[in-house]
């Protein structure tokens, strides 16, 4: 049965629904562990191939859930046109100017919850090796994500026996694939009246 829970005051990164409904797919979001030698910086990671050792997760010092990501924005910048010291309503491009900025992200990892694929044991095997559930990080505790593929919001409003997820046709079409019903692909009004009958209440 499908339920609606609170905000239970973990970190939501606003992230918004993913609107394009194609394939569906039931994919649990983790928080990958890579803190790799960058040669680019010069850093040397805690997962350099020529001294990892088993353990490295419990002792990098740098958080190795998350990476620091370089962004820029340019803007344009204007000056309002003026004729004989009047401004006419138009502006003039006088040039451009580069903002830089630095954003702390997860490390994010899909892994296909589907007996269809691996028969379901993609979160098993990336939780036994280098990943951790958003909701258990114990410095910066996140919402877990929606479940659909390539989703990536925390505003879950349908918890079903088949997943958690944002919208009620996300969920709709991963129950469709989870039961092994082909959905229409071609007719769209027998598509839409295939999903009408899948209940996620």
């Amino acid at each position: 049965m499908a339920t609606v829970k609170k905000d239970d005051g973990l970190r939501d990164l606003k992230r918004p629904s993913r609107s394009d409904l194609g394939a569906g797919g039931r994919m649990v979001k983790l928080f990958r562990a890579e803190c790799q030698t960058n040669r680019k910086t010069g850093f040397i990671g805690c997962q350099d191939p020529t001294k990892v050792h088993p353990n490295w997760r419990e002792t990098c010092p740098h958080d190795p859930y998350f990476r620091d990501v370089e962004r820029k924005e340019i803007r344009t910048k204007y000056e309002d046109e003026l004729v004989d010291g009047k401004p006419t309503g138009r502006r003039l491009v006088t040039g451009t100017e580069t903002v830089v900025w630095h954003e702390r992200i997860p490390n994010l990892v899909q892994a296909a919850l589907s007996v269809r694929i691996n028969n379901g044991m993609g979160p098993t095997w990336h939780l036994e090796r280098d990943s951790i559930k958003p909701e258990d990080h114990p410095n910066d505790p996140h919402k877990p994500f929606c479940e659909y593929r390539d989703c990536f919001s925390q505003d879950l409003k349908y918890h079903t026996p088949h997943g958690n997820y944002c919208s009620e046709m996300q969920a709709k079409i991963v129950m469709a694939d989870e039961l092994e019903k082909r959905l229409e692909i071609v007719n769209p009004q027998k598509r839409r009246e295939q999903l009408a009958a899948i209940s996620v209440r």
